[in-house]
């Protein structure tokens, strides 16, 4: 709770600083990522649950798209699949997302 000083800090403060220290480093996290995904199935899988969880699935389809037909990532025929069978983004197709879990 001192920080080293000898004398207690103000803890709010400090909580403060160690939050906004866990953001930056998740911001380059993410930076680094959406960088590195052009030839990396594994940076485009990471994005587009990203992507999910946000809610947008438009972007995350596109991205384990991506993943599957350039990349050929059996990861991202899970994704893809999973997104067709809950209707996440797209009409619900069960049909569509075994095969895309046997490709996978």
């Amino acid at each position: 709770m001192c920080q080293g000083s000898g004398r207690m800090a103000d803890p709010k403060h400090a909580n403060q600083q160690a939050y906004e220290y866990g953001r930056q480093l998740m911001e380059q996290a993410i930076q680094n990522a959406e960088k590195a995904e052009n030839n990396n199935a594994d940076a485009l899988i990471y994005n587009g649950v990203r992507a999910v969880v946000k809610g947008d699935y438009r972007i995350a389809l596109s991205k384990f798209e991506k993943a599957m037909m350039e990349l050929e990532s059996s990861s991202a025929y899970f994704y893809f699949g999973v997104m067709h069978e809950l209707g996440m983004g797209t009409s619900v197709n069960k049909e569509f997302a075994m095969r895309c879990y046997s490709a996978g």
